[in-house]
């Protein structure tokens, strides 16, 4: 039953990420155009709207970073650079974002009483409203990225009976397809297997062009022409290696 819900956490991951960088890219502009409006245009501005701004880059970064890029090449330990990409890291991060955002947002919220209720038409209202309603999306959607690896990471764990080694792994080590349930892999099966049979196919061509060309010798013959002209004409042949 929990292999069907494995095929469509593992494709959900990668929409929630889709949605939590660009709600937070929205979240970004929205707060640094408030707080630059602030600044410019009344005396003083929201305290918790830097904290919104910080919170947003790191959404638009690192999400897409435990998705798209490579390990760290560059970190010389072998542990710290797999930790680098690790679910418990990843977990850490997505629940940390989500319950800084959830506090910022109180925050805000206490700051501006009766905002969503009585602000007007002010374009400040409005810009705030937008930050609240960016926010709280962005909350949604890092609360769902947030179970969907959860659920994936507890069942990676109890079918490989080791949660600390399922933990220290990246979620790109894992191959998913074989945790799925078998109308996937019936589905995708047999594409995967034509695909393994073309590429022994290759190889086995590949193998056997090289063994012809090991078992001959190339030989080449000169002839010189003793005409006006001068010129040199060399042919080239082929002798296999049993003449």
């Amino acid at each position: 039953m929990f292999s069907t819900v494995i095929d469509r956490l593992v494709p959900l991951r990668r929409l929630f990420i889709l949605l939590v960088s660009l709600t937070s890219l929205a979240l970004l502009i929205a707060s640094s155009s408030l707080l630059a409006y602030q600044t410019t245009k009344t005396e003083g501005y929201t305290l918790c709207l830097p904290a919104i701004i910080v919170i947003a880059f790191l959404g638009c970064m690192l999400p897409p970073y435990f998705l798209y890029c490579p390990a760290l090449h560059f970190i010389k330990s072998d542990k710290v650079a797999k930790g680098a990409r690790c679910l418990a890291l990843e977990l850490a991060v997505y629940g940390g974002i989500g319950a800084y955002l959830l506090v910022v947002l109180a925050d805000l919220h206490s700051d501006t009483p009766g905002l969503l209720s009585s602000c007007g038409g002010f374009a400040m209202c409005r810009m705030l409203t937008s930050v609240l309603a960016l926010g709280w999306l962005t909350f949604l959607f890092l609360g769902l990225l947030f179970a969907s690896l959860l659920g994936c990471t507890i069942y990676l764990s109890a079918r490989r009976h080791s949660a600390i080694a399922v933990l220290t792994t990246s979620f790109g080590e894992v191959d998913w397809s074989i945790y799925a349930s078998r109308s996937t892999r019936r589905k995708f099966g047999g594409a995967v297997q034509m695909n393994q049979l073309k590429e022994a196919k290759l190889a086995e061509e590949e193998r056997r062009m090289k063994a012809e060309r090991a078992g001959r010798d190339e030989v080449f013959v000169v002839m010189e022409d003793d005409g006006d002209d001068g010129a040199r004409r060399r042919e080239s042949s082929i002798v296999g290696g049993a003449y």
